[in-house]
C-alpha cells in the first residue's frame, strides 16, 4: 500500500470582532496519511467557510499531495514541490492561491468546488492560499493590499469604525450590496458597490475606508 503524506493546514487563530474575521498567522501540522484517510486530524476551529483544497504536484490528480483548509500564509512541506499541476476544491467556497508567501505576488482565483487542470496542467508555483465566503452569501472581503494581497477582513454585516491602521486597497463583494464611507460612523464621502472583484480602489475613489454599511 503506498504511502502519501499531506500536511493538514488550520487556522491558528481568527479574531472575530463586531461583526468581522481577520486571519492570523497560521499553525501548521504534519500527519500520516494511508491510501488517503487521515489518520488523525485537528479539530477544527471557527471557519470563513466549510472548505477544502487538495494540491498536487502530478497530473490528473496524482504525486505528491498538500491538503488545505481555509488560509495558509505559508506552504512548508519538505514533501511537497510547490509547483502545483492539479487541484481539486470541496465544499462550499472559493480559494485563492498566490505564488509568494504571506499572500503577495500573482494570484489564481477559482470561484467554485471542482477539478482544475485536468484538461491543461496549471504548472504554478504555489506558497500561500485562503479561502473566500461561498456564493450566495451576504459577505465583503477587505483586503490590506491592492489585487487581493496581504491581510484580509470578512464583513457579514455592517460596520462602523474601521481602526486607522486595517488599511483596505482592493475588495472582493461576494453577494449583495455595500456601501463604504470615508469616516466612522457612516460619515464623509461614499460609494456604493455590488457584486465582484476589485483589484484596486482607485476607481471608486481616493479616500480611506472607515465604515462600511450593508444596504
Amino acid at each position: 500500500m503506498a504511502v502519501k503524506f499531506f500536511v493538514a493546514t488550520l487556522i491558528g487563530v481568527l479574531l472575530v470582532e463586531t461583526g468581522f474575521v481577520r486571519a492570523d498567522p497560521l499553525v501548521q501540522k504534519s500527519t500520516k496519511v494511508f491510501t488517503g484517510v487521515a489518520a488523525t486530524r485537528e479539530k477544527r476551529q471557527t471557519r470563513v467557510c466549510d472548505c477544502e483544497a487538495q494540491l498536487f504536484d502530478g497530473l490528473k490528480y496524482s504525486g505528491k499531495e498538500l491538503i488545505v483548509y481555509q488560509q495558509n500564509a505559508r506552504f512548508q512541506n519538505d514533501l511537497f514541490t510547490n509547483k502545483v499541476e492539479t487541484v481539486k476544491i470541496t465544499g462550499k467556497c472559493a480559494y485563492m492561491f498566490y505564488d509568494k508567501e504571506n499572500f503577495e505576488g500573482n494570484s489564481f482565483r477559482f470561484d467554485t468546488a471542482g477539478n482544475y487542470g485536468s484538461d491543461k496542467p496549471l504548472s504554478e508555483n504555489i506558497l500561500s492560499g485562503r479561502a473566500f465566503p461561498p456564493k450566495g452569501t451576504d459577505a465583503i472581503c477587505l483586503f490590506e493590499k491592492s489585487v487581493h494581497r496581504g491581510r484580509m477582513m470578512v464583513l457579514y454585516s455592517s460596520q462602523d469604525n474601521i481602526p486607522d491602521n486595517e488599511p483596505i486597497s482592493s475588495v472582493v463583494v461576494v453577494e449583495g450590496s455595500w456601501t463604504l464611507y470615508e469616516l466612522a460612523n457612516y460619515g464623509g464621502q461614499s460609494k456604493t458597490i455590488g457584486k465582484g472583484y476589485y483589484i484596486s480602489l482607485w476607481n471608486l475613489g481616493k479616500f480611506k475606508i472607515r465604515s462600511i454599511t450593508k444596504n
